[in-house]
């Protein structure tokens, strides 16, 4: 199905992106790994609302992913994040 190997390429692709921001950003603090992830796929910096939501929304995914038993809560909360910027409506491309 193209559409699920569609949706399984853009995760990989969002997963491989929120790694490399955390290796980039993460000693300097989330703060400064929505601002990489932003500059990355926005090439711009994000407003405080959309810090503010992005962060909320990484920190509400984390302890929910290490109670289901994912490896890496961190990266997978990223990930997703990620994911979410990636099908945003500023990042599609209308072919």
């Amino acid at each position: 199905d193209v559409a699920a190997a569609e949706e399984e390429a853009m995760m990989m692709a969002a997963a491989a992106t929120a790694k490399r921001v955390l290796q980039e950003a993460a000693d300097a603090g989330p703060d400064s790994v929505v601002d990489a992830l932003y500059q990355w796929v926005f090439t711009r910096r994000p407003t405080t609302a959309e810090r503010t939501e992005l962060l909320s929304f990484v920190e509400g995914l984390m302890p929910r992913l290490t109670t289901q038993g994912e490896q890496d809560p961190e990266l997978r909360a990223w990930s997703l994040a990620c994911h979410a910027l990636f099908a945003s409506s500023r990042f599609q491309l209308v072919e």
